[in-house]
């Protein structure tokens, strides 16, 4: 694998997995969890149970990350009185729909270059495409160490509960959250 100094974000390819992806046991983001989910059989019962949709990314020929992407749902309680959710009390569910980025990781030869970036960006504009709008927020359950990297990309955290704290005490995760709303209302979002 080659390690370049810039990336032509441009140049990423995105495919989706397949049974027979290639090169997935090359991936090393520096985080065993990630790296077997891709690299066992994990990724596949996912697939096959219909979990959520992983894509793989490649860089010249190079795999440089994968995500995985499924649909979910936030309560309504856990979004109440943030700064970036202005009209929770006129909402008119319980648990509001969410696209979930289950997992997110850049081969760490590619770290640090706009990719990780990059694909949240691409996220959320496939989630607000007009045709595929399905959900009002983004989620991610984000460890302490990608707290800031979401927090960058606009993502607040929930509100804290019994729950969100047990949550990070057990997996060392609290839940994150993206507005699709916002970009709509103020026109930032440009297919």
């Amino acid at each position: 694998m080659i390690e370049e100094t810039a990336i032509d974000l441009d140049a990423l390819v995105i495919e989706p997995f397949k049974m027979d992806s290639r090169k997935t046991s090359e991936f090393d983001c520096d985080e065993p969890l990630l790296n077997d989910f891709l690299c066992t059989e994990e990724v596949k019962n996912y697939e096959e149970q219909l979990l959520g949709r992983t894509f793989l990314v490649f860089y010249r020929g190079n795999l440089v990350a994968y995500y995985t992407v499924s649909t979910g749902s936030l309560r309504k309680e856990n979004i109440v009185g943030s700064r970036s959710v202005k009209d929770c009390d006129k909402l008119t569910v319980e648990e509001v729909p969410a696209i979930v980025i289950g997992r997110l990781a850049v081969d760490h030869r590619f770290q640090r270059k706009g990719i990780g970036d990059h694909l949240v960006q691409k996220i959320i504009i496939e989630s607000l495409k007009r045709e595929r709008f399905i959900a009002r927020l983004v989620l991610v359950q984000a460890k302490e160490a990608a707290f800031d990297f979401y927090k960058k990309a606009g993502f607040d955290f929930v509100n804290e509960t019994r729950r969100e704290r047990s949550r990070f005490r057990t997996r060392g995760t609290k839940t994150m959250f993206f507005d699709l709303k916002y970009l709509l209302e103020n026109d930032l979002f440009r297919e």
